[in-house]
């Protein structure tokens, strides 16, 4: 199945980069830090792995090609984390409304300094498997993997991704690492995670009044330090709330149950915030939902 896919459009980040970006499903729409190595070309591909399925048609994903990767500016060199938050400012503003942002991994730092430096972009937080400092989340035993193999092969370093981590099937896998060796290119990669683990975030985000919602799923991160890590980053945030997921299934309902729920209008692919109802706060989910308030 292949889920449906917006037109591309195009952002000027400040420093004169053009990124593209792109939505994916029906639904309102959330932000979401792009996940390297996958490049815009291969979303609609990805099937369940993405999380796009499970989210339309109640909430759609706005994503981008971050520079240097995929459809946006090729001949750029700075892949650190000022750039990739340049590109997210770009999109975000180019969007034209104040949205959920999502992130999980190493991207989560993205996240979370877009909501600190530039708060009127971001109206929830969404942290999934994450944390606030890149040294830490770059121990996670699968990041490990991924940058011991992208310093000896990049195929085995798309392959064990696509497979290992998001669990495709092989055909799919072999189908997508070929698409995405024309997309990025292994130094771009190697730039981003060498700048994502010198960031650490956590003086900044104790001042942060954006609703957010911190996920810990199992099979990404160990068992002994599922809870250890998702309590952690919710302790920093004010008020931030926290649960355990078993699995991506589960992402969408905590999702909705967290969001509010907008009207929106479109008006030539921009998306524009008319209304914002009250925070739902009367289902099970959040019910069963784990709020820290400091």
């Amino acid at each position: 199945m292949v889920i449906e896919a917006g037109r591309v459009n195009y952002a000027t980040a400040a420093d004169g980069v053009t990124v593209a970006y792109q939505r994916f499903g029906r639904g309102p729409p959330i932000l979401r830090v792009p996940m390297l190595p996958l490049a815009l070309r291969v979303q609609p591909l990805l099937g369940d792995v993405s999380g796009l399925h499970s989210l339309s048609p109640s909430v759609s994903v706005v994503t981008w090609d971050p520079r240097g990767t995929g459809m946006s500016d090729r001949a750029v060199t700075d892949a650190s984390v000022d750039a990739w938050l340049a590109d997210a400012v770009a999109v975000a503003e180019a969007v034209g409304a104040t949205l959920p942002v999502h992130a999980t991994a190493m991207e989560g730092p993205i996240a979370l300094l877009l909501a600190s430096r530039r708060p009127d972009l971001v109206s929830h937080l969404i942290l999934v498997t994450t944390g606030a400092d890149g040294e830490e989340l770059a121990q996670n035993p699968a990041q490990k993997s991924v940058m011991a193999l992208l310093e000896v092969d990049w195929d085995l370093c798309l392959n064990f991704i696509l497979r290992a981590i998001l669990r495709m099937d092989h055909a799919a896998a072999d189908d997508l690492v070929e698409i995405l060796r024309d997309e990025i290119d292994p130094d771009v990669m190697r730039e981003a995670y060498e700048s994502f683990r010198g960031v650490d975030v956590r003086h900044l985000i104790s001042d942060l009044a954006v609703p957010t919602l911190v996920l810990e799923t199992r099979r990404l991160r160990p068992q002994r330090d599922l809870a250890a890590g998702g309590r952690a980053l919710s302790r920093l945030i004010p008020g931030a709330q926290m649960a355990q997921i078993a699995d991506r299934s589960e992402l969408r309902d905590h999702i909705v149950a967290f969001l509010p729920q907008p009207q929106l209008v479109e008006t030539h692919g921009v998306f524009r915030t008319i209304m914002f109802t009250d925070l739902v706060s009367s289902t099970a989910l959040t019910q069963r939902a784990v709020s820290y308030t400091h």
